[in-house]
């Protein structure tokens, strides 16, 4: 899942910077993600946490699942971001010159509609104290709310 940041759309700094090297130590090894109708975590974890500091970074890729269909969203919500600048875009492919990009807060929470995919980066802002960030993000199927259920 190694793309080049030239690849990019021009105006993008979220999925240029995406394309940065990932530290799976810490961010995990998985980088896309499915959601699923239930809440799921992104968070550094492991002995090497200490190095999540001097612009290190975590990216990751959030996707529907194959049963996803019109209407349909994934949430994520920001629960904890310390020493750590949080960039998304919103959009349905790595090169598409569509996308919407959002710098994120603690306690901000971001809707992504299908077929799109969130691509998300996490880079520690500060030199010498390690960050922390902590995301929640889940499915949600509305194809019942667009059927008057």
């Amino acid at each position: 899942m190694n793309f080049c940041s030239f690849e990019t759309p021009a105006a993008s700094k979220a999925l240029k910077i995406w394309a940065c090297p990932n530290t799976p130590a810490y961010c995990g090894t998985r980088t896309m993600r499915t959601a699923a109708e239930r809440n799921q975590v992104l968070r550094p974890y492991g002995s090497f946490m200490e190095f999540l500091k001097d612009g290190a970074g975590c990216r990751y890729k959030l996707i529907f699942p194959l049963t996803a269909g019109k209407y349909d969203q994934i949430a994520i919500s920001v629960r904890a971001l310390r020493k750590m600048d949080l960039l998304v875009a919103d959009t349905v492919s790595y090169k598409s010159p569509i996308f919407k990009e959002t710098q994120l807060q603690k306690k901000d929470t971001y809707i992504v509609e299908y077929p799109n995919s969130l691509y998300i980066t996490v880079n520690a802002n500060n030199q010498t104290a390690p960050g922390q960030f902590n995301l929640l993000y889940r499915y949600i199927d509305r194809k019942g709310d667009m059927n008057g259920n």
